[in-house]
């Protein structure tokens, strides 16, 4: 990923994911943000939720989830993500415009 080749990283991190013991947090944002990079929206969703299933939900792991829908066209789900982000964080500053921008209370 920081040589700007994020399709290199599946590859590499899926194995972990076929093992019996769950991969460690990091890797599924790793896995999840190269899935981002690549446009593959689902996937980071996808990735994201399992995390979210393995570790417990946070404010990371829901503002990548809302960049994901966002990206997909589906801005509802991502203010939906953002707002439960704020829940657990709210001193999240660029989330709060994002969310506010959305709302349209700019």
């Amino acid at each position: 990923m920081t040589k700007g080749e994020p399709q290199k990283v599946e590859p590499l991190l899926l194995w972990f994911f076929k093992l019996d013991k769950p991969p460690a947090y990091d890797l599924f944002l790793l896995l999840g943000g190269a899935y981002q990079k690549l446009g593959e929206w689902d996937k980071a969703i996808d990735i994201f939720n399992e995390a979210v299933s393995r570790y417990g939900v946070n404010a990371v792991l829901l503002n990548s989830i809302g960049s994901c829908y966002l990206e997909k066209g589906d801005s509802r789900a991502a203010l939906v993500a953002w707002e439960k982000s704020l829940e657990l964080n709210p001193d999240q500053p660029q989330v709060r415009k994002s969310v506010e921008a959305m709302r349209g209370n700019k």
